[in-house]
């Protein structure tokens, strides 16, 4: 049940509309409105001296995006965590008390897409922040990728591609994302010194978020990566390679990747370890880590070598 809070305690009575009202405006049955509330706590946050439901502005607007969701064919049950998991309170923080925003509830696997995708949906830049600083700090990066960020990605593509989300939706969430999970490497500040390795994507790739999950992952490893990104041709790959001298080279492909870059880099840095990661480098490489962790591993030394 959601908290109850006296009529009296709003400013105007105007603020709070009855049961039947909003029954009206949302075309929801009453019966419907108060199931919602019992079952699964989304409902009126006001009651009157004789116990009778009143819905605030924000109570309309929760409800308003409960009835959305299981219009779209969400149960019950699922819209209400999602719903309630987007609750956005603010709290002052830093320097001149500037209001931060905190999302509370549910971010299980289940519901963590669903909340993103309602941030890319809003353009809230601030909520989906606090969404992936979250999932990257109560879970851990190896985890919080795998479970929560990538069904969100997916998600997120997946509407882009049926035209119903922008593509300035999609490249917000990238662009949140890749900024956390690049100050995630910055904080942990791998010694200079330890182990280091160069992190690409093979030509003619333009997905560098995976480059950033691991950058992330390793530092945390004490394993310095540089990170060359999306695109780079791979003469510059092999330049780059020769000027850094890595311990190990991870090229990522998501698509169509180029074997020649890897036949390149053999031939001319003989000695430089190879780790192949992504779906994208098709039954010619049959050893390619398959997810994050594997990746975490073979560039610590946990695992075995990838190519030999």
């Amino acid at each position: 049940m959601t908290d109850q809070t006296p009529l009296g305690d709003l400013t105007t009575a105007d603020e709070a509309i009855s049961l039947g009202r909003l029954s009206e405006v949302l075309g929801v049955p009453g019966t419907t409105l108060r199931s919602w509330e019992d079952r699964h706590g989304v409902g009126a946050s006001v009651r009157t001296a004789g116990g009778h439901r009143r819905y605030t502005t924000s109570d309309v607007e929760r409800l308003g995006r409960m009835k959305s969701f299981v219009d779209d064919g969400t149960p019950p049950a699922a819209a209400a965590r999602i719903v309630l998991a987007t609750e956005v309170t603010t709290r002052p923080v830093g320097r001149g008390g500037h209001p931060s925003p905190e999302l509370t509830g549910d971010l299980s696997p289940e519901v963590f897409p669903a909340v993103v995708l309602a941030t890319a949906q809003r353009l809230d830049v601030a909520g989906c922040r606090t969404l992936m600083r979250r999932a990257l700090a109560t879970l851990g990066v190896v985890r919080g990728w795998t479970e929560l960020v990538v069904p969100a990605l997916d998600n997120i593509g997946m509407h882009w591609s049926r035209g119903e989300l922008g593509i300035e939706s999609e490249h917000m969430v990238s662009h949140v994302l890749a900024a956390e999970l690049r100050r995630v490497a910055l904080t942990a500040r791998p010694r200079r010194g330890q182990a280091k390795v160069v992190l690409a994507t093979a030509p003619p790739d333009q997905h560098a978020l995976p480059l950033l999950a691991l950058e992330a992952s390793l530092a945390g490893h004490d394993v310095e990566a540089h990170v060359l990104g999306a695109q780079l041709p791979t003469a510059a790959l092999v330049d780059a390679v020769g000027t850094l001298r890595p311990s190990a080279l991870f090229l990522w492909s998501s698509l169509g990747a180029d074997h020649g870059s890897v036949d390149e880099v053999e031939r001319r840095h003989p000695r430089t370890r190879i780790v192949l990661g992504g779906p994208g480098w098709g039954a010619r490489m049959t050893d390619v880590v398959p997810d994050l962790q594997s990746a975490v591993d073979r560039l610590t030394g946990v695992g075995s070598r990838v190519r030999t």
